[in-house]
């Protein structure tokens, strides 16, 4: 049978952090992304960290809700090393990236964009952060899981561009994320970098100092929190996490798997690639139209595309969030949604939100007069589980901190 989040037996620990050992020490129980292993949950000391699968609510629910809890009120530690990291270098570099990026790429040094590669067709076919280190030198960063085809995607563009270089460092880095209210607390007991929100704002990255090692601090959240991805060579990185984790005691710091990662960032609705962003969605359907700049010079692919989609007034596909009436059920994702007695799409991505106290969810629908907001509010709306459909509520924006005031804080 297929449960989810069902975990391969064959081909297992292939690929894995410099800091697997520690997360073996805190009894985490791993799981496989694209060869990397990876901690998906954490079991008490006296607890077997052994998967029990489930369609409603697996052994490690409990345990995964106290690691959500931690992030919204303390604070979480998660190993991101999986993540595709690529430099691009080059006095052609910054041209490079505005002819392939929808965003604005030309922007000061420290700053970092949130953007995406797209195709003729405005479809996403890459979806990633770039962080501006110098003036001729960016750091990308996108999905663990497509790290091989952002890899292939981009090579194949560069090619075209004398005077930029691609070079995939995705091994180079450790990353660990330090998230939630008391992260700028965790930081500032270990480093000495003023992590106030005047000097070190969202969407920034510096060079901080840890120990006897320096890392790239990058101020971004996948969970909607106040919270820092460091990147650290990775022969300094069981130094630095030794630090952080002493530290770390003093402001309730959890290590935290990506069981937890999943049903953070769908309460916050970001969107993950391959599942509620694919080359078949464009930013605008995607709701993500904060990360085009159709105003800035210049062309990049899939501009026209974008172009004529905006001329077209209302768009008749869009991705909408759903909250679940009834507590019970467990979504998952890949759940047909229904809009006044007909199926309108499925369900992309979903997951019980702790925090709000029922499941929530994203998928795509598909309405000839267009997606509104007085659709969502007046619209008769259920996700079917199993061949039983939940009334819903559905809206086009995140049902948790809408105003974004938890990561700004």
């Amino acid at each position: 049978m297929h449960w989810p989040h069902l975990q391969k037996e064959s081909a297992r620990n292939i690929r894995k952090s410099v800091l697997h050992d520690r997360w073996v020490m805190l009894n985490a129980s791993f799981g496989e992304a694209v060869g990397w292993e990876r901690p998906m949950w954490f079991a008490p000391k006296e607890s077997e960290s052994k998967n029990i699968y489930s369609h409603t609510r697996p052994n490690w629910f409990e345990y995964t809700a106290l690691e959500c809890k931690a992030a919204r009120e303390k604070a979480i530690i998660l190993d991101q090393s999986s993540f595709g990291k690529f430099l691009i270098q080059g006095s052609n570099a910054c041209e490079f990236l505005q002819g392939i990026c929808s965003g604005n790429i030309d922007v000061e040094m420290g700053r970092i964009v949130y953007t995406h590669m797209l195709n003729s067709r405005g479809g996403i076919e890459v979806d990633l952060t770039v962080n501006r280190l110098d003036e001729d030198r960016f750091m990308i960063v996108s999905s663990a899981t497509s790290q091989p085809r952002d890899h292939a995607w981009i090579a194949r563009n560069i090619v075209t561009k004398p005077r930029a270089t691609l070079t995939d460092v995705t091994s180079c880095y450790t990353v660990l994320s330090i998230q939630g209210p008391n992260s700028r607390d965790v930081l500032s007991s270990v480093s000495n970098a003023d992590f106030s929100n005047e000097a070190f704002p969202f969407a920034t990255s510096k060079s901080i100092e840890i120990g006897y090692a320096h890392a790239i601090a990058n101020r971004l959240t996948f969970i909607g929190e106040l919270g820092w991805e460091l990147y650290i060579e990775s022969e300094f990185a069981q130094d630095i996490f030794d630090r952080i984790m002493d530290a770390g005691s003093d402001f309730g710091l959890k290590p935290t798997g990506y069981h937890a990662l999943e049903h953070l960032r769908c309460e916050k609705a970001y969107r993950e690639f391959d599942l509620d962003l694919t080359p078949e969605d464009t930013p605008f359907e995607a709701g993500l139209g904060y990360t085009v700049d159709l105003d800035r010079p210049g062309d990049f692919t899939g501009r026209d595309s974008l172009l004529s989609q905006t001329e077209f007034g209302l768009l008749k596909k869009r991705l909408v969030m759903f909250k679940l009436n009834d507590p019970e059920p467990v979504l998952y994702g890949e759940e047909p949604i229904w809009l006044n007695g007909k199926i309108a799409g499925y369900l992309s991505s979903g997951a019980f939100s702790f925090t709000l106290g029922t499941s929530v969810g994203m998928g795509y629908v598909r309405q000839a007069d267009g997606i509104t907001d007085d659709l969502t509010a007046n619209g008769i709306w259920e996700i079917e589980i199993a061949c039983e459909r939940f009334a819903a509520v559905a809206s086009l924006r995140t049902f948790f901190d809408p105003r974004r005031e938890r990561v700004h804080r």
